[in-house]
């Protein structure tokens, strides 16, 4: 015994071991067990995240108040939009909004336009929205790409019945908007000095769709 001591002592001073003599590695580990107990061991670690979806939120209501003075006037009204990216996919989404015309049984349809933009004290901004993360939400904000140009004039159909083509009013590039996206918008309505006075009623309708 003391002669293999010896041989193993003079084997690492050399640098080699004598044959039939193995010293453990380094970090060798050992799996654990519910059944055997060790000093050290290791448990393999997995993570299985499922996809969300994409969605996208806004007021159920959107009214504006004005009283007529026979010149065009605009009037303000916020739009609080967000865009909830749960899908885990980075791949980008793009926001899109049209709008039915705004009308009455007695005075017909409303003369007037609306557009988006990210001022509620600036008639036809250029400015974007801010947009910041969900309160509960750490989100990677999103590059607009391409970026629409605003103020963002929300279309109207051409019959009274059908919903025009919806056009982007805000975008992700790829690998950006995950999360949820608070987009503070202001809607501006543009009332013609000839409007006629009412109650006028119509839907605007916002989407989300995947992809810049």
């Amino acid at each position: 015994m003391k002669r293999m001591i010896r041989a193993v002592a003079a084997g690492l001073a050399l640098g080699a071991l004598p044959l039939g003599v193995a010293l453990s590695s380094a970090g060798a580990t050992t799996a654990c067990s519910t059944s055997t107990g060790h000093a050290s061991c290791t448990t393999a670690a997995t993570a299985t995240i499922t996809a969300g979806t994409l969605t996208i939120e806004a007021p159920a209501a959107l009214s504006w108040a004005d009283t007529l003075n026979g010149d065009n006037q605009n009037v303000s009204a916020s739009l609080p939009v967000s865009v909830v990216d749960a899908t885990g996919s980075g791949a980008g989404w793009k926001a899109e909004v049209a709008m039915t015309h705004l009308k009455t049984t007695t005075a017909g349809t409303l003369s007037a336009t609306v557009t988006l933009d990210g001022s509620s004290s600036t008639v036809a901004s250029a400015t974007a929205p801010t947009a910041s993360c969900g309160t509960t939400s750490t989100c990677t904000l999103n590059t607009q790409t391409p970026a629409p140009s605003y103020p963002l004039t929300v279309p109207q159909p051409t019959t009274a019945t059908t919903l025009p083509t919806a056009v982007a009013f805000e975008t992700a590039k790829a690998t950006t908007g995950m999360g949820t996206i608070k987009l503070p918008f202001d809607a501006w309505l543009h009332i013609k000095g000839n409007a006629k006075a009412g109650t006028f009623a119509g839907t605007v309708q916002v989407s989300v769709v995947s992809g810049p």
